[in-house]
Order: C-alpha cells, then sequence, then structure tokens
C-alpha cells in the first residue's frame, strides 16, 4: 500500500528546499513577503520526491520570470527541533542571475509582497537567519569563496565546495 503524501513526508527523516537568489541590475537581492510576513528569498520546500531546484524555479514562474537556477550558492543544515519536532530540512540557495529592468517591471505580484533588498543595510522585515543567508550568498558570489556548507545559518568555515 502506497503511503499517502502526508504520511511519506513525516516518515523521512529530512526535507529538501530550494530557494532562488536573483538581483536587480544594482545588485540588490530580490525578497518576498513569506507567510510569517518576514522577507524571504523566492522559494521554498520541495514535494515528495522533487529535486531542490523545483521550489526555486516554480516560484520564480510564479512572479512572471522565466528564469532557470543556476549554480548552488550554499547549502544550509538546518537541525531538527527537539523533542520531535519537524525533521531536518536541508536549504539550497540558487544563483539566478540579474534581471533587468523590464524584467523588474514584469515582476506579477502586488508591489507590497517584494522588494529589492540593499545589501548594505539590514532590513527591517529580514530575519537574522535571512541576513545570514544572503551574506554567505554574496560572499560565494564576490568572492569567489566556493559554496560554503551552513549548519543552522551558520557557516562551518573548513566545509566548502570550490567552484
Amino acid at each position: 500500500m502506497a503511503q499517502e503524501p502526508d504520511q511519506q513526508r513525516r516518515a523521512d527523516s529530512r526535507r529538501l528546499a530550494g530557494y532562488a537568489f536573483v538581483t536587480n541590475e544594482s545588485g540588490h537581492p530580490l525578497m518576498v513577503t513569506g507567510p510569517d510576513q518576514h522577507l524571504a528569498f523566492p522559494g521554498g520546500e520541495t514535494i515528495a520526491d522533487e529535486p531542490a531546484v523545483q521550489p526555486a524555479a516554480y516560484h520564480l514562474r510564479r512572479l512572471g520570470l522565466s528564469i532557470a537556477p543556476g549554480p548552488i550558492l550554499s547549502v544550509d543544515h538546518m537541525e531538527a527541533y527537539p523533542l520531535g519536532g519537524a525533521p531536518d530540512v536541508i536549504n539550497f540557495l540558487f544563483y539566478c542571475g540579474k534581471l533587468t529592468a523590464p524584467q523588474v517591471k514584469s515582476i506579477a505580484t502586488p508591489k507590497g509582497q517584494f522588494e529589492f533588498v540593499n545589501p548594505k543595510f539590514f532590513h527591517w522585515s529580514m530575519t537574522r537567519y535571512q541576513r545570514r543567508c544572503l551574506d554567505v550568498a554574496l560572499d560565494a558570489l564576490t568572492n569567489n569563496t566556493g559554496c560554503p556548507y551552513l549548519r543552522n545559518g551558520l557557516r562551518i568555515s573548513h566545509l566548502s565546495v570550490s567552484a
């Protein structure tokens, strides 16, 4: 007997999630308003056995953007909450390039639902976790540091994959 997706999800010990890192021409990353009203990268958790790149691509399409996610900027292993909470989640952040001015204008979501965030400032609606992910992604892009491996949003400096 095949398991229902909900039962299969509970049986899995880890979840996967994929997020898109895309900027405007000024280099400011696109962030969307999540269900908790904080800014987050476009993307989310996978469904059943799909690869982590699928939610990133799906959310870009929902924004009206025809962009294929590219190389991985970071991998973050978020450990499970204690006492039988949600299982571990592995977050992948994919580089998706720079948007042109016409692409920015074509974003198909209400104006208050997305924002291009200046990385020089800590945005009031961004969680500390999202800020750490943003900093690591920018470091990987600008300093060619390879794809860092994070644990709970913090870089484990001795673990990275060179590009």
